[in-house]
C-alpha cells in the first residue's frame, strides 16, 4: 500500500494542538495562535470564515464536531469551553460560553447528541 502526503497545514510556525473532521465536509485544526481555523475536507483549502475569532485566553488543547449538529466545541487550559455555529463558516460565531473555573479542559469527545469534557482540577 502506498502513502502519499495529501496537504500541509501550518500556523505560522506554531504549533497544531488538535484537529478534527465534522460530518459537513469540515475539517477543523486548533493551535497555539489560540484560534480553530476551518477546511474544505475535500481539498483542505481553508474557508471564508476561518480563523474563528479568538477567545480563548491559551492555546486550544482540544477541538471536537458535533455528530448531527453543525458544531465546533474548542476548549483550552483557561478553563473556557466554547461552542461555535459553523453551518454559514463566512458567519461562524460563538454561541455559547463557559469558563469553568479551577478546571483545565484536556479533551472533548461528540457522541449521539452531546458533548463530553474532560477535565482536570487545577
Amino acid at each position: 500500500m502506498n502513502h502519499s502526503l495529501i496537504k500541509t497545514i501550518g500556523f505560522s510556525g506554531n504549533d497544531v494542538n488538535c484537529c478534527a473532521f465534522g460530518s459537513s465536509m469540515l475539517f477543523a485544526a486548533c493551535s497555539s495562535e489560540k484560534n480553530a481555523r476551518l477546511y474544505d475536507s475535500a481539498d483542505f483549502t481553508e474557508i471564508d470564515g476561518s480563523p474563528l475569532a479568538t477567545v480563548h485566553r491559551y492555546p486550544i488543547s482540544a477541538c471536537s464536531f458535533h455528530p448531527s449538529a453543525p458544531l465546533l466545541l474548542t476548549t483550552a487550559i483557561d478553563g473556557f469551553v466554547v461552542v461555535w455555529d459553523v453551518e454559514d463558516p463566512t458567519s461562524s460565531k460563538q454561541i455559547f460560553a463557559i469558563h469553568l473555573l479551577q478546571y483545565h479542559c484536556f479533551s472533548i469527545t461528540a457522541a449521539r447528541k452531546f458533548f463530553y469534557v474532560v477535565l482536570a482540577i487545577a
